[in-house]
């Protein structure tokens, strides 16, 4: 290293099957043992050697990567990382994004149009009529979010599905008290003569807080509305009533342990989330 931000290493030629595989993401201290079995990370384990980098440490690391042989994962960069990514791409290390399109990279993203189609046609089946939408602030930091809003709506655009004002709850930030921010929300979509029959409720992290503020007005998933939630809660069980578009490890691994096998390919792909619910255990969306 030489010089704050600056790299040096040796230009190898070209890397062809991947040797090595390096995972780049948001891992706290600890993560580099223990994965679920079905995650992208024991997908690679089991196939290739496998490094975890959390991003405090990609600076320590890059000299590294940048050896023939190598191929590295992206697990939801940001743009901060862009220039790391371009200093790899200098030594042509082969290198794919996980649910991120940052253009001129290979990249596996969630079709979340599709998912979320399939969602609504689950949700809206059981409960006609207008829906509520309860959802975060955009936020650049987490760019997900706002490709989540824009296809909710064009669907909604497309599909004549109603979405009064006063059910669209859409600008609370994630860092909040969530808590507070579901009881206004559950107020507004519960209280009044006709109440919402429907819900898509696209922040998985707020589930608690909406089903017992929902609870406390007397209002309970499967009897009085349908939920449905983008991503699956953590500790969560499908319940009547309820459905969690999971993002799967499973597809989005078979895609990226193809690419290894020739990670000079630039790659661009998509994979659908699973919907997950009580009528069904899981099924496909």
């Amino acid at each position: 290293r030489q010089g704050a931000g600056t790299f040096v290493a040796d230009r190898g030629k070209t890397p062809g099957a991947a040797a090595q595989v390096w995972l780049v993401g948001a891992y706290p201290p600890g993560e580099d043992k223990f994965f679920p079995e079905d995650s992208l990370e024991e997908a690679v384990r089991r196939v290739l050697p496998c490094r975890i980098v959390p991003f405090r440490k990609l600076p320590l690391c890059l000299n590294e990567m940048s050896r023939p042989g190598s191929a590295v994962v992206w697990k939801y960069p940001g743009y901060e990382h862009w220039m790391s990514m371009e200093f790899l791409a200098a030594f042509r290390v082969p290198q794919l994004l996980y649910n991120r399109d940052f253009g001129s990279f290979g990249c596996i993203t969630l079709d979340v149009a599709r998912s979320i189609a399939s969602g609504l046609d689950w949700l809206l089946a059981g409960a006609a009529g207008p829906m509520g939408f309860v959802s975060s602030r955009s936020d650049p930091h987490f760019p997900y979010i706002a490709d989540r809003k824009l296809a909710f709506f064009e669907l909604a655009l497309r599909r004549g599905i109603a979405v009064p004002d006063r059910w669209m709850f859409c600008d609370f930030p994630r860092s909040g008290d969530g808590m507070r921010f579901m009881h206004r929300a559950a107020e507004g979509l519960f209280r009044g003569k006709a109440p919402c029959r429907a819900v898509y409720l696209d922040f998985a992290g707020w589930y608690g807080a909406f089903t017992q503020a929902a609870a406390e007005l007397g209002k309970k998933p499967g009897r009085d509305y349908r939920l449905l939630i983008f991503d699956r809660p953590k500790n969560w069980s499908p319940a009547p009533g309820e459905a969690a578009m999971r993002q799967s490890g499973g597809s989005a691994a078979r895609l990226l342990l193809d690419w290894l096998k020739a990670p000079e390919a630039r790659l661009k792909a998509t994979f659908q989330t699973e919907l997950v619910c009580a009528e069904s255990s899981a099924f496909r969306s």
